[in-house]
């Protein structure tokens, strides 16, 4: 039973913000400083880290501010997780 209860908490999250961290996503909308990226099916409002996105490049999700993604630069040495719809 305790096995279970640790795998349980050592899981990564499949779902919400927390899952989105780390993630790529398409640029629809320019941002600078702010835009619009979209992730899967999903449209949401961006921010830049000082650096401007055109429309069609992809940028990687930081974090959060609100309901706002902050999103950077995809490191050219860290291979994609996963591939944006």
């Amino acid at each position: 039973m305790y096995f279970l209860i640790f795998k349980a908490m050592t899981m990564k999250p499949r779902v919400g913000k927390e899952a989105m961290l780390g993630q790529t996503a398409d640029v629809v909308k320019d941002i600078a400083p702010e835009g619009k990226i979209k992730y899967f099916t999903e449209i949401w409002n961006a921010m830049g880290e000082g650096k401007k996105f055109s429309v069609g490049e992809k940028v990687m999700i930081q974090g959060f501010w609100g309901m706002t993604v902050l999103a950077k630069e995809i490191p050219s040495d860290t291979p994609r997780q996963q591939k944006s719809r």
